[in-house]
């Protein structure tokens, strides 16, 4: 059977026997969300592609194959996604990673980077997160390898940045944060949390004019406030 053409939403949830997406998924014209997540036994990428229309995109937990086919057949194609989740199926040390030709939507709002085991750096390319432009709230939860941010800073649109569980992470990025940044929230992520410790740590002056942050202090009772 194929999928009506005028469905806008479509989530596949644990279907372990799934082994490909429909050939046509291209010409669904009317299709905005998608949601695909455990489905392991999937190998292949549709080879038109999915439909360019998509404002809402979700692939996670042990769905690499796919997304490597949708990597190698260009996510920048998708020009019209604002939300995007990617969890637990990159394997680069980089993202977005280079050296397979991977270049984000410059349309992103709203970016989740959920449980990349391997990830040690996020790209200061002109390709990477420099190009967002339009990109409004960053999640980076984790990701246990990741050390750096992007050298040459997040871009300026940038509104909400949440890490969680990123224990490597040491410090924000050396230009600071973006002056259009207006929440801030890190949770068990101890060195960077001590990089920011208040009037004591060397990226407080980074942090102390956003408007509204959050960082947890596991090492005290005394809760960091926003200011």
């Amino acid at each position: 059977r194929r999928l009506p053409e005028s469905i806008s939403s479509v989530e596949i949830r644990r279907c372990e026997k799934l082994g490909a997406l429909p050939s046509d998924m291209h010409k669904l014209n009317s299709l905005q969300d998608l949601d695909i997540r455990e489905c392991p036994s999937i190998v292949s990428f549709p080879e038109e592609g999915f439909p360019t229309n998509l404002t809402s995109l979700a692939i996670g937990e042990d769905m690499k194959m796919l997304y490597k086919g949708l990597v190698q057949w260009g996510l920048h194609r998708l020009t019209s996604l604002r939300w995007l989740l990617i969890e637990r199926c990159d394997e680069s040390e980089c993202f977005p990673d280079g050296m397979m030709g991977m270049t984000l939507p410059t349309s992103l709002v709203h970016l989740n980077i959920v449980e990349f085991q391997k990830l040690k750096n996020l790209s200061s390319s002109s390709s990477g997160f420099h190009s967002l432009t339009s990109l409004r709230r960053l999640l980076i939860q984790d990701c246990p390898n990741l050390t750096s941010l992007p050298k040459v800073g997040l871009p300026s649109s940038l509104l909400d940045l949440c890490i969680f569980n990123c224990p490597n992470l040491t410090s924000l990025p050396k230009v600071g944060l973006p002056s259009s940044l207006l929440e801030l929230t890190i949770f068990d992520c101890p060195k960077l949390r001590k990089e920011c410790k208040r009037d004591k740590g060397k990226g407080w002056s980074k942090i102390a004019n956003i408007p509204m942050f959050l960082i947890d202090d596991t090492d005290s009772e005394e809760e960091q406030t926003p200011v």
